[in-house]
């Protein structure tokens, strides 16, 4: 029987190891969440031209990141706010960090071609 206390002190003790690395990391997220606006973030964008004539832009790595304007000087500064928008909601609702961590892409630039059919 003693066996069995010694054993579940194990246990309890590699339990409490990672349970307190589990808190640390999730500090970690938490101030870097916090702090984002102390520091300069650099996002890629995909800008695009609607049937209508308009300018859209999406932030692939921030979901639901997205905003369109006339001209590009007004889309440049729409998609900034839409980005500072989008940054402050993962401050407070983990649901969109678990949204981001999920659905987030960072795309890389391959190229555009033209095809014939």
């Amino acid at each position: 029987m003693v066996r069995k206390v010694k054993s579940s002190k194990l246990s309890v003790q590699s339990w409490t190891s990672s349970f307190r690395k589990f808190l640390e990391l999730k500090a970690k997220l938490v101030y870097n969440l916090v702090n984002m606006e102390k520091s300069k973030h650099q996002f890629k964008i995909i800008v695009e031209r609607d049937e209508d004539g308009l300018f859209v832009a999406s932030v692939p790595a921030l979901p639901g990141c997205h905003t369109q304007a006339k001209n590009l000087t007004e889309l440049r500064k729409r998609i900034k706010e839409a980005i500072l928008l989008c940054l402050e909601v993962a401050k407070q609702d983990s649901a969109y960090r678990k949204r981001i961590q999920a659905f987030a892409s960072e795309p890389v630039f391959v190229g555009l071609e033209m095809v014939e059919v």
